[in-house]
């Protein structure tokens, strides 16, 4: 396999580990979101005896929890991903450098 052919094949290695990382991340983020809205729901569903409104408004309230935490969580891993690949980067031309 020639040098090109090793670098493309490298590259696309790259991406599908890349791919499958950020999938993971965001399949936890949106399960921890939920996690995090349903307890949250739950807790609001146990005070029966407040006026209808009031939980529906926790329930919204803890709707928009957990989409800020599955958000905040994409975004932390996001900074990590690119963290990752500037060092990457960094390594390469560092390699290229040394041809």
């Amino acid at each position: 396999m020639s040098s090109d052919q090793q670098d493309i094949s490298n590259l696309i290695n790259g991406l599908k580990k890349n791919l499958l990382q950020f999938t993971d991340n965001y399949a936890k983020a949106v399960k921890n979101g939920a996690d995090m809205a349903g307890q949250q729901i739950i807790e609001a569903a146990e005070q029966l005896d407040q006026p209808t409104d009031i939980p529906a408004s926790k329930l919204i309230a803890a709707l928009k929890n957990g989409v800020r935490h599955a958000g905040q969580h994409m975004i932390h891993s996001g900074i990590d991903f690119f963290g990752q690949t500037d060092t990457t980067a960094s390594g390469q031309k560092k390699k290229k450098k040394k041809k």
